[in-house]
């Protein structure tokens, strides 16, 4: 989870929303005209306009191998290309702290959105213990770089208190912990964790999966599953 306005934000409703498609093949999403069985055909016409030249060889490959009926490519004009880490450059720590930006997502209410993400957290919880009673979930909300939390904390005032309203009436049905480590400033004022201002890079994600592994299984007791 990526902050406290997690429910207020629907990937499907934004400008990413095209390459949430390509990577996830939600193609019978309730949310868009598609909801209904369509043909081969029909699906083509719809990724024609979606689909874009230009994407890497992997995500052409995945494209493929999610959507077999799709019109194929001329994958012969592609080539695999290394992935290299995308490191948090100084200049646009500058550029954010001279002119901070906060999201539109973060600066509105969208109700119906709310209430659609809550409903499906709530469906989510109740798969997994349907799939296994003894389930142990944890959700984790992950640190941005210390500067953007620190200009986001006035508008995390109000959504925190309401983002841990919906988790203490998701807990009155459903056994879950939250961690947070919006507040994990040893990690998050290190730029060398990130890839940009709010993602972590390669070495950042390492870094951060160790010490979760540590504290589930040393604070948390799943060590004794082991």
């Amino acid at each position: 989870m990526f902050d406290y306005f997690y429910f207020n934000f629907d990937t499907i409703l934004s400008g990413a929303m095209d390459r949430f498609f390509e990577s996830s093949g939600f193609l019978c999403e309730e949310r868009t005209p598609w909801n209904k069985k369509q043909s081969p055909q029909q699906i083509n016409e719809i990724l024609e306009d979606i689909w874009r030249e230009g994407r890497t060889y992997r995500e052409q490959q995945l494209f493929a191998e999610c959507f077999p009926f799709a019109r194929e490519r001329d994958l012969g004009v592609y080539k695999d290309t290394p992935v290299y880490d995308i490191a948090l450059a100084d200049e646009d720590i500058r550029k954010y702290k001279s002119d901070p930006k906060v999201p539109d997502v973060q600066a509105k209410i969208f109700q119906h959105t709310i209430k659609f993400q809550v409903d499906n957290m709530a469906k989510i919880l109740m798969l997994l213990k349907e799939i296994q009673p003894q389930v142990r979930v944890f959700m984790v909300l992950l640190p941005k770089y210390k500067e953007v939390e620190d200009v986001e904390k006035f508008y995390n005032r109000t959504w925190k208190a309401f983002f841990m309203n919906i988790i203490h009436e998701l807990k009155k049905d459903f056994a879950f912990e939250l961690l947070d480590f919006k507040d994990y400033e040893s990690f998050s004022a290190k730029k060398e964790n990130y890839r940009d201002l709010t993602h972590l890079g390669i070495d950042g994600a390492v870094k951060f999966t160790e010490h979760l592994s540590d504290l589930l299984l040393h604070q948390y007791g799943l060590d004794l599953l082991f």
